[in-house]
């Protein structure tokens, strides 16, 4: 465990997995999920160590602040810390900076969109992004947001839990929470993928 500084604020908290063997191919900047108000880096810390090692990475698994005991911004903005320091650190971790990826789930799918659309705007390379089931729409929970498909049932995650952790960012999401719905230049970007997660039956 290790602390990325970030310039005036205070640090930031993050998990650093290193392959056990091999050459390092490069790395991958991990966001956890959680709807923005629960989870951590720490849950996440068996899958981390698992993708260092299967994949011969390194894992930054950034432990974000979430709100809303904090602003929806300041996930982003960590987030977009733990990149910096991992294009900072590379060649002391083994790696060139070039092949730098992000990743996330749900929320953290959401982060690592707004990640990559930073890195973007500040000619930061990345070599790909990887959104599990990401958050990138909250017009999509909104009364006037798209009619229902009514054909759909709710899955885990129901429609009153999504707009309670929508609403916890309410008030960022306007001023200080640049959403990827919400920008309207989105390219040109790095690959990326998006997944959906199966559960499998027994």
């Amino acid at each position: 465990m290790k602390f990325i500084e970030r310039d005036g604020e205070d640090s930031v908290r993050a998990l650093l997995f290193r392959p056990a063997g091999g050459d390092v191919r490069g790395a991958i900047l991990h966001v956890h999920g959680g709807g923005w108000i629960a989870d951590s880096a720490d849950i996440f810390a068996s899958f981390s160590a698992k993708l260092a090692n299967r994949h011969n990475v390194v894992v930054r698994s950034v432990d974000y602040r979430r709100a809303p005991e904090v602003g929806g911004h300041v996930a982003l903005d960590e987030s977009w810390a733990a990149l910096g320091w991992l294009h900072r650190e590379a060649a002391n971790l083994g790696f060139e900076s070039r092949f730098i990826a992000v990743m996330g789930d749900s929320a953290g799918g959401s982060l690592s969109a707004g990640v990559a659309l930073r890195a973007r705007d500040a000619s930061l390379p990345l070599k790909a992004q990887f959104l599990i089931y990401p958050a990138l729409d909250d017009r999509l929970v909104s009364p006037d947001g798209p009619p229902a498909n009514v054909y759909a049932g709710e899955f885990v995650l129901s429609l009153a839990y999504l707009r309670q952790v929508w609403a916890a960012l309410e008030r960022c999401i306007a001023r200080k929470l640049p959403l990827p719905c919400r920008r309207t230049h989105a390219g040109p970007l790095e690959p990326g993928g998006a997944g959906i997660h199966r559960r499998r039956q027994h």
